[in-house]
């Protein structure tokens, strides 16, 4: 990242550093909300549109108004002339006279709003709605490896969602999406969230952070994943709530 040099992140975020960010789209006003929805680019205005129920719509304008607020901060630019497009392989990146001075992620489920910056190679963020047991069972064939069900089986399903979370980031940070099986990625989240293994991948170039908020009158749970994490070979991370008081209208 060659431009990582020319910019400080938000709230003076240094070299191979992430910071992730959180809001509940609930306690954001109309007026706000609409003044989010006058940074994004005539692309995301479009897919807005096209989301049918309208708190799911919120949530998608908050996230990407705010990404779009914090990156502008950092590079003294404007939210709105941000030129912010996918790559190939499908992840977000900044475009031209920014182009990947920062890396960055964003996230949104009904209610919540998360995204993430960081001067780092790579970084995912994901933020989910922490649901009950019985949906737990029923979507963790399709996420969880047979070991980290067993040990799911064993300890309950309260942390089902936090390793959902930890993957997604995960695969976000990577740019592998829906690519990558999320059964081939595992992680141990005991002692805090530690990736085990991932097929291609060294799981000590990667950082993870893990935490859960109420939002919404909601349960959620967020994670945080960043490459290039600096030479104590730990993320230098932090979550933080964003007051939805004190947005602009």
């Amino acid at each position: 990242m060659d431009a990582l040099s020319k910019h400080q992140g938000p709230e003076g975020l240094g070299h191979g550093a992430a910071r992730a960010y959180w809001l509940d789209v609930s306690a954001v006003s109309e007026s706000a909300l609409a003044a989010l929805a006058g940074d994004l680019s005539p692309e995301e205005c479009a897919r807005a549109e096209r989301i049918r129920f309208e708190e799911d719509r919120k949530a998608y304008v908050a996230a990407h108004g705010m990404l779009r607020r914090g990156l502008a901060t950092a590079l003294g630019a404007r939210p709105a002339d941000l030129d912010i497009r996918a790559r190939e392989d499908g992840k977000p990146e900044l475009f031209g006279e920014h182009r990947r001075a920062i890396a960055f992620s964003l996230s949104h489920t009904r209610g919540a709003a998360a995204w993430a910056m960081g001067t780092v190679d790579e970084v995912g963020v994901d933020v989910e709605a922490v649901g009950d047991g019985a949906l737990a069972l029923e979507l963790a064939p399709r996420v969880l490896g047979a070991a980290e069900r067993a040990r799911l089986e064993a300890h309950g399903s309260a942390h089902f969602f936090d390793l959902w979370t930890l993957k997604e980031a995960f695969v976000k940070a990577t740019g592998e999406g829906l690519r990558r099986d999320l059964r081939g990625v595992a992680f141990d989240w005991r002692d805090g969230p530690v990736l085990l293994a991932a097929p291609g991948v060294e799981p000590a170039a990667w950082g993870h952070l893990h935490t859960r908020f109420e939002a919404s009158a909601r349960t959620y749970s967020l994670s945080l994943c960043a490459s290039r994490i600096g030479l104590a070979g730990e993320l230098d991370g932090t979550v933080h709530r964003v007051d939805p008081s004190g947005l602009r209208s």
